[in-house]
Protein backbone atom coordinates (compact mmCIF):
# COMPACT_ATOMS: atom_id res chain seq x y z
CA UNK A 1 0.00 0.00 0.00
CA UNK A 2 1.40 3.40 -0.94
CA UNK A 3 1.80 6.17 1.61
CA UNK A 4 -1.03 8.15 0.04
CA UNK A 5 -3.33 5.11 0.19
CA UNK A 6 -2.31 4.55 3.82
CA UNK A 7 -3.07 8.17 4.70
CA UNK A 8 -6.46 7.93 2.96
CA UNK A 9 -7.29 4.69 4.78
CA UNK A 10 -6.44 6.26 8.14
CA UNK A 11 -8.40 9.40 7.24
CA UNK A 12 -11.43 7.21 6.54
CA UNK A 13 -11.24 5.94 10.12
CA UNK A 14 -9.31 2.68 9.80
CA UNK A 15 -7.07 2.90 12.88
CA UNK A 16 -5.87 -0.70 12.53
CA UNK A 17 -3.19 0.19 9.97
CA UNK A 18 0.50 -0.21 10.75
CA UNK A 19 2.84 2.58 9.66
CA UNK A 20 6.33 1.42 8.72
CA UNK A 21 9.02 4.00 9.45
CA UNK A 22 11.65 3.75 6.71
CA UNK A 23 14.34 5.83 8.45
CA UNK A 24 14.80 8.33 11.26
CA UNK A 25 14.33 11.05 8.61
CA UNK A 26 10.98 9.64 7.44
CA UNK A 27 8.91 12.70 8.31
CA UNK A 28 5.72 11.46 6.65
CA UNK A 29 5.99 8.07 8.33
CA UNK A 30 6.54 9.66 11.74
CA UNK A 31 3.63 12.06 11.18
CA UNK A 32 1.28 9.27 10.08
CA UNK A 33 2.27 7.12 13.07
CA UNK A 34 1.74 10.03 15.49
CA UNK A 35 -1.65 10.78 13.94
CA UNK A 36 -2.66 7.13 14.15
CA UNK A 37 -1.53 6.83 17.77
CA UNK A 38 -3.31 10.05 18.74
CA UNK A 39 -6.54 8.98 17.06
CA UNK A 40 -6.36 5.55 18.70
CA UNK A 41 -5.88 7.14 22.13
CA UNK A 42 -8.83 9.45 21.58
CA UNK A 43 -11.02 6.55 20.51
CA UNK A 44 -10.02 4.53 23.58
CA UNK A 45 -10.72 7.47 25.92
CA UNK A 46 -14.16 7.99 24.42
CA UNK A 47 -15.25 4.37 24.83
Amino acid sequence: MSRSELAETIAQGDLTQDVAITSENDQLGHALKAMLNGNSQLTNEMS
